[in-house]
């Protein structure tokens, strides 16, 4: 199994590397894991319903307002608050990624920053 991440910071396993993907993915030794036929399908089945649940449609331009009236405009909406499992995930992928530069002595050899996100702390348990 290869693990890497695309361009949008998706994080993704698959036997098959895409070919563009070569030089970011990471051979993954799945230790004690049976994957029958019938799991690879489901598995197979579930990104498929994903990636179409996720293909989102252009938006629809709004009706244009009768005679010279000018249109409303439309008030910005407040950006979702991440919920505490969902900024956990990002750290976890953040120290995964680091994880990848990280020397033997435990510092970390160039490009790290350019690659992962150094901002990323570790989400407060009251928050």
């Amino acid at each position: 199994m290869y693990k890497w991440k695309d361009a949008n910071g998706n994080t993704h396993f698959s036997d098959k590397v895409p070919p563009e993907q070569e030089k970011k993915a990471a051979r993954v030794e799945l230790r004690g894991v049976d994957v029958t036929e019938a799991n690879r399908r489901e598995a197979e089945d579930r990104a498929a319903r994903a990636k179409s649940a996720s293909s989102t449609k252009p938006a629809e331009k709004p009706a244009r307002p009768a005679g010279n009236a000018p249109a409303e405009p439309i008030p910005p909406q407040a950006p979702r608050k991440q919920t505490r499992e969902e900024r956990m995930a990002a750290f976890r992928d953040s120290q995964e990624c680091f994880q990848q530069y990280r020397n033997v002595n435990g510092s970390l050899r160039p490009g790290a920053y350019e690659k992962c996100n150094p901002e990323m702390k570790e989400p407060s348990r009251e928050e």
